[in-house]
Formats: C-alpha cells, structure tokens, sequence
C-alpha cells in the first residue's frame, strides 16, 4: 500500500492520502498541527487501514473475509468478529435491510469505510486534532471541528448523470455518506432480504455524527421501501436525510 504525506510549514498543514485501499482513495488534511505529530498520526492509520485491508478484501484470496468465503476457513479471528459484531448491530437496527453477509458470504462493502472514518475521528481526537478533514473515496466524508479558513468544511454533491450541484453540506463534527447508482456503476446495492439488486437512478445523502450511522443508513435507504424508510430513520434521530431520484 503506497501512501503519500506533504506538510506546509507554512501554513502549518499536512495532507497525506492512499491512493488505493479498500478499494478506493482515502485522504486526510489537518491544520495546525506539528509536521512530526502530523507524521506520527499518518503512520498509525496507515498502519489500522492496512491491516483492515488485508483482512477484509474478499477479492483478495489471502484475506480472512475471503478464506471463510471459500470455506478455507473454520471460525472468524477475534479481528474480525468485532468487525461482524458492527454488521449484526446494523441488522438490528435495519430489520434486516442491512447485513455484512449477502448469499452466505461476507462482505463489509457498505460499512468498511464509515468503520474506517470512525476510526480516524477517534484516533484523530485522541492525539488532541480539534480540526481536520477525511474524504474516502468521495462517499465517506468526516469534517471534524472548522475549516482554517471558515466555520465549518464545505462540501458539494454533485448529480452523476446530468452533472451539476444537488446539495452543499456543511460539516462542523459531521459525517458525511453518499451511497447510490451512477452511469458507469450501477446494481452493486443489493437488497439481503431478497436478493435484489438496486438500479434506480436514486442518490441518498446522510449525514450524521457517527460516520458508520451515515454510510449504513444510506445504503440501507437505497433499497428501503417508504415504510421502511419511515421506521428506520427513527432509530437514528440524530442523522439527516435527502434523497435525490435522478
């Protein structure tokens, strides 16, 4: 796994991002912070983000999720039975709309990288990071505390079939998920009570202080039919909701 660090002494700011992992692009700025801490920060999530990668990548075939997927594998390590414990939560809260096993196998594809931003936010507060900025892969966003330069981190959705801006979130401890079918990339939301694949021209944003509340809810409400969107969404009053039909 490559990743990259740049520091503006400056402007006293470090950006650091992967270009893949978890199959997708994770980035990080921080303000106001000391490039050795800045560092130091890098390299833990870095560390955690391999890690997970490894043992979660079921297109991977020395990952744990792929050995159990082809019977390899007798019982989950105590890894990533935590991560499994996170997903039967979710079930819970979904009525079943949400699950990490689809078919029979696993697959963390709608929860890994709301687990992930969660992470970061934790370490991120851990170390004394009061602001900073995490964009994984354009659909898991955290703005933590306020821009350097204003009162919270701005950011845009913009419509994937006829382009142009559908909304502008502004994220002050918010996360941000965006889950939903584009041009090129559609049916990968699958619906686990019936085995039905979402094609809708539909996008859901939530935001939400807990990024795994968002990135589940999101793709829970891709396929959730207005009543079960109804129920859902009441067991998490914090989050907010907008869906787009395109």
């Amino acid at each position: 796994m490559e990743s990259d660090f740049s520091y503006s002494a400056e402007g006293r700011i470090a950006h650091a991002h992967i270009d893949r992992v978890m199959g997708t692009r994770f980035d990080l700025v921080i303000p106001d912070i000391a490039e050795a801490a800045a560092r130091l920060l890098w390299e833990s999530l870095c560390d955690w983000l391999q890690a997970s990668d490894l043992l979660l990548d079921r297109f991977n075939a020395e990952s744990e999720v792929a050995r159990l997927n082809a019977g390899k594998a007798d019982s989950p390590s105590a890894a990533l039975s935590e991560w499994i414990e996170i997903g039967e939560r979710y079930r819970e809260l979904t009525g079943g709309l949400f699950s990490v096993r689809a078919g029979g196998q696993l697959d963390f594809g709608g929860l890994a990288k709301g687990v992930a931003v969660r992470h970061a936010k934790t370490l991120l507060q851990s170390r004394g990071v009061l602001n900073a900025y995490i964009d994984f892969g354009g659909s898991a966003i955290l703005g933590l505390g306020h821009h350097p330069y204003g009162p919270e981190w701005k950011v845009s959705v913009r419509d994937p079939f006829r382009g142009g801006v559908l909304m502008e979130a502004g994220l002050r401890d918010l996360a941000l998920s965006t889950s939903g079918n584009t041009p090129g990339y559609s049916g990968h939301i699958v619906n686990p009570l019936s085995g039905e694949k979402c094609v809708s021209r539909t996008l859901v944003c939530v935001t939400a202080e807990d990024p795994v509340d968002a990135e589940v809810l999101s793709t829970t409400l891709m396929i959730a039919s207005d009543e079960q969107k109804d129920k859902v969404t009441g067991f998490f009053p914090s989050a907010k909701v907008r869906i787009f039909e395109l």
